[in-house]
Parts: structure tokens; C-alpha cells; sequence
């Protein structure tokens, strides 16, 4: 009966063993997943800042060249008049 009991025990030990380390392996891929995901966040973040910044710089570069163009535009309209 002890013997029975004993292997009993061992088998329950065996098998909570084995789901530890299912839960183990799980944890741990899981981790992983989240670093990558944090990575990759991280990662289109700062290529949306650098757009956004590329856009900001191309918008100033364009709004300069528009208001020198209507400048320009604007000082050939009254000289054309005169």
C-alpha cells in the first residue's frame, strides 16, 4: 500500500514537473514576444518622427520658396502696371 502510494506521489511529481516546464517555456516565449513587439514599436516611433520631421523641413523649404514666388509674383504684378 506505502508502495502505491509512493509511486503515486511520484507520478503527480512527475507530471507537475513536465507542466512547470510547459508554463516555463511559455512564460519565456512570451517574454520574448514582448521585447519584439516593444522593439518594433519603438522602432516606428522614431521613424515616425524622423517623417515627421522630413515633412516639417520639406513643408518650411516650401513655404519659403512659395511666399519668395508670390513675393516675386506680387512685385512683377505692380510692375507691369506702372
Amino acid at each position: 500500500m506505502e508502495e502505491e502510494e509512493i509511486d503515486a506521489a511520484e507520478m503527480i511529481e512527475e507530471a507537475e514537473s513536465l507542466e512547470q516546464k510547459v508554463y516555463k517555456q511559455k512564460v519565456e516565449t512570451l517574454w520574448k514576444r514582448k521585447l519584439e513587439l516593444e522593439t518594433s514599436r519603438s522602432n516606428k516611433r522614431q521613424r515616425g518622427k524622423e517623417t515627421d520631421r522630413q515633412e516639417s523641413n520639406s513643408e518650411e523649404s516650401t513655404s519659403d520658396s512659395e511666399s519668395d514666388s508670390d513675393e516675386n509674383f506680387a512685385v512683377d504684378w505692380r510692375a507691369q502696371h506702372l
